[in-house]
């Protein structure tokens, strides 16, 4: 949990380079030591036995595998292909740990969401305010040194973060705790508006409706939290942001501050996409392989390395059938935490049962949803800060919807003898695999990084660019 809180802003003390580069290597770092975690540690027999899934997610899985497998081997470069492979090894690893901590440990995690962002959203905002008192003039986002090397990728973050802020404070009954996630959902939802993150704004607005209509009135402790934050956070941005700029430099042109020409430009998305379309009806099968859209030989451009629309992404470098089997997947997935939701609605009043835990599924449900809208028209699950954070709501989701199906005090699991024995060893041998993806991962990776102002150096010198885009590094191609 130290990543949620430190990476972004130790880069400001240190200085180590670009804040995506320090992102990559330390999102590197904890899923390797979430894939030592699950190859060592043995699991509870309540844990073990949620092993017991339908079949067809087991085909749909392999289906998935053997289709990657195919899409890397097939890759001009299968070395960056399995690049992409690693990472979301990775992330795997890092959802399975959190998932596997259950609800005995999200305690410690409610607080690293909720004081990672509190102290991240109020540095940056005494920076802004530090520097508007020392200038005079209204900040530029521009210039808003957040340590992630783009702000929209912080945008990404906030995409999870805020709606679990929300479950946070309105479901804990520690008063401490619901201060600091206050304060952080009110920072954070004012830091959004300056930055004009309409993609987050549009997946959280989405996300909110679905669990509106869906969950009817149980959905109103997380919306009416989620409300209050928004207000708290709108008097914040306009205190600070158009008030404070006003009175040290007189009348502002609205225009900007609202950041209108911003909201109206589609930043390159339809040349991005219509390039990841190219691609896909070149190789609708097998695509053009895991990350090869920042292939610098067939992509070269000053706009992105990622076409900003992760599902056509997905179909250009691993094909179509990969992407409708993930989607199949994603939507069973999802499918199941609705039902739990659904059914902890209808046992609210059973002993062990609370608001609070309708609360945090409805929240989970919003910021998984809100994940999917965004991946429409942003790399939210490109970026390492945010895939991070993705893993982390995953993971968090699989722990809550199994908890739900957990039997009374008492009675005896669902599964039990040798079942319960057999179980332990799959996590030691998935722990193994995870574990070796990461290695072979530092291992190609690490002397890059070890040397990474004069591999970037390389880079720009044998790709030339006006623009950086990032993908793997911070310089995205290859």
């Amino acid at each position: 949990m130290g990543f949620l809180v430190a990476v972004p802003g130790v880069n400001s003390v240190i200085g180590l380079g670009s804040g995506h580069d320090l992102a990559r290597i330390a999102q590197w770092f904890v899923a390797a030591l979430c894939a030592a975690t699950l190859l060592v540690d043995r699991p509870t027999p309540a844990v073990a036995s949620d092993w017991h899934v339908d079949w067809r997610f087991w085909a749909l899985l392999l289906l998935m595998v053997g289709l990657g497998a195919i899409s890397t081997v097939r890759a001009a470069v299968p070395q960056w292909a399995l690049r992409e492979t690693a990472v979301w090894l990775g992330m795997l690893a890092v959802a399975m740990v959190v998932a596997r901590a259950g609800t005995a440990r999200l305690r410690d995690l409610a607080w690293a969401v909720a004081g990672g962002m509190a102290l991240y959203g109020l540095t940056m905002l005494s920076f802004v305010l530090v520097g508007m008192l020392a200038t005079g003039k209204a900040p530029n986002p521009n210039h808003l040194s957040i340590h992630y090397g783009n702000y929209r990728l912080f945008n990404h973050v906030q995409t999870v973060a805020l709606p679990l802020l929300a479950a946070i404070a309105a479901s804990t009954g520690e008063a401490r705790l619901r201060l600091v996630t206050r304060i952080a959902l009110v920072v954070n939802v004012a830091l959004l508006v300056f930055l004009a993150g309409r993609g987050t704004i549009l997946a959280l607005a989405g996300a909110s409706v679905f669990v509106a209509v869906v969950f009817r009135r149980s959905s109103l402790t997380y919306l009416r939290s989620l409300a209050v934050g928004a207000a708290g956070g709108l008097l914040l941005w306009a205190v600070c942001f158009v008030a404070l700029p006003w009175l040290l430099s007189g009348p502002l042109d609205l225009v900007k501050v609202m950041r209108a020409d911003n909201l109206a430009g589609d930043s390159s998305r339809f040349f991005l996409w219509s390039t990841a379309v190219h691609d896909v009806q070149q190789a609708p099968w097998f695509g053009k392989g895991p990350m090869h859209y920042a292939h610098y030989a067939t992509h070269a451009n000053e706009k992105a390395a990622h076409p900003h629309n992760f599902y056509l992404q997905v179909a250009a470098e691993w094909g179509v059938p990969f992407l409708l089997a993930g989607l199949t997947l994603a939507a069973v997935a999802y499918r199941r935490l609705v039902k739990g939701i659904q059914q902890t609605i209808d046992r609210a009043d059973a002993p062990g049962r609370s608001g609070a835990d309708v609360c945090v599924g409805v929240a989970l449900a919003a910021t998984l949803l809100g994940c999917a809208l965004d991946a429409l028209v942003s790399g939210n699950l490109v970026m390492p800060v945010s895939q991070v954070w993705f893993a982390v709501a995953a993971g968090w989701a699989y722990a809550w919807a199994s908890a739900v199906d957990k039997p009374p005090a008492g009675a005896q699991p669902r599964h039990r003898g040798s079942t319960q024995r057999s179980r332990p060893p799959v996590w030691r041998y998935v722990g193994a695999a995870l574990l070796g993806s990461q290695a072979w991962l530092g291992f190609v990776a690490g002397p890059e990084a070890l040397s990474l102002s004069r591999y970037l150096e390389s880079v720009k010198q044998t790709m030339p660019s006006i623009k950086a885009p990032p993908r793997f590094w911070s310089r995205g191609w290859f």
